[in-house]
């Protein structure tokens, strides 16, 4: 298997105000790269700045999945898919695999918005697959709970794309 590598970075608006610390520790609960990596935060001319730590950013993304099923191997050697709600910590312990899907844009919506008081953020990626492919991410969460995705990729190993995707709360 090939790996891609890219970088991954944050930008925030012009007046953006956020609660950094709520912020980063809301981003650090999701994987936003195969290879590790966290978010951090500093002040900078009185405005936040946040960085992705990481050695090198393999398969990042500003579309992370999370776990929605846990895969436990019973007694006779059958599979038993568990949703990752209801799994029990000796479920998670003995995890034989487990079944994984992109976060909605309404979940970025409830995680992040709340600690953005105005403006917005944007997650942005990108990524190159030893010439096989290239790709573009990005996740731009608003104050007001509005959610804007895109998706680019382009390349002779991949089905060209450029999908687009928003989603705004309920007044």
């Amino acid at each position: 298997m090939a790996d891609a590598y890219g970088g991954i970075s944050m930008a925030t608006s012009k007046y953006c105000v956020v609660n950094a610390a709520a912020l980063v520790k809301a981003l650090n609960n999701l994987q936003w790269t195969d290879s590790g990596g966290e978010w951090i935060t500093r002040k900078d001319r009185k405005k936040d700045d946040f960085w992705h730590t990481d050695s090198y950013a393999q398969y990042p993304t500003a579309r992370p999945e999370r776990t929605i099923a846990v895969i436990v191997e019973q007694e006779d050697g059958e599979l038993l898919q568990i949703p990752a709600e209801i799994a029990t910590q000796d479920d998670w312990d003995n995890m034989y695999d487990s079944e994984s899907s992109p976060v909605e844009l309404k979940i970025f919506s409830e995680m992040f918005s709340p600690h953005i008081v105005k403006g917005w953020i944007e997650i942005a990626c990108c990524a190159n697959e030893k010439n096989r492919y290239v790709y573009f991410e990005s996740l731009r969460i608003h104050a007001n709970g509005t959610v804007e995705s895109k998706s680019v990729v382009s390349g002779i190993c991949s089905t060209p794309a450029n999908i687009e995707e928003s989603f705004k709360p309920a007044a």
